[in-house]
């Protein structure tokens, strides 16, 4: 992934680990960072690996267990949820 490191990107992605990333507004640096992944397959791909990876901490399934457990936590066990 590429993009430039707006908030709402840099809450999903680690610059150099998972996506490069450019300051925002700076287009020389985005064209650089895309021009460095067509030029290195062995990087792109291992971007591409691990930001499959981090993203799934982010599906649904995760954040409703999540949920679910904190719900749990707060109210004393799972009968209590749903009454």
């Amino acid at each position: 992934m590429v993009a430039s490191a707006n908030d709402g990107v840099r809450d999903y992605t680690e610059d150099q680990k998972t996506a490069l990333l450019s300051p925002p507004g700076d287009a020389k640096h985005l064209a650089d960072n895309i021009l460095e992944l067509l030029n290195n397959p062995e990087k792109r791909i291992h971007l591409a690996w691990q930001g499959y990876k981090h993203i799934q901490a982010y599906t649904w399934d995760v954040a409703t267990t999540r949920l679910e457990n904190i719900l749990q936590k707060k109210f004393n066990g799972p009968s209590s949820i749903y009454c």
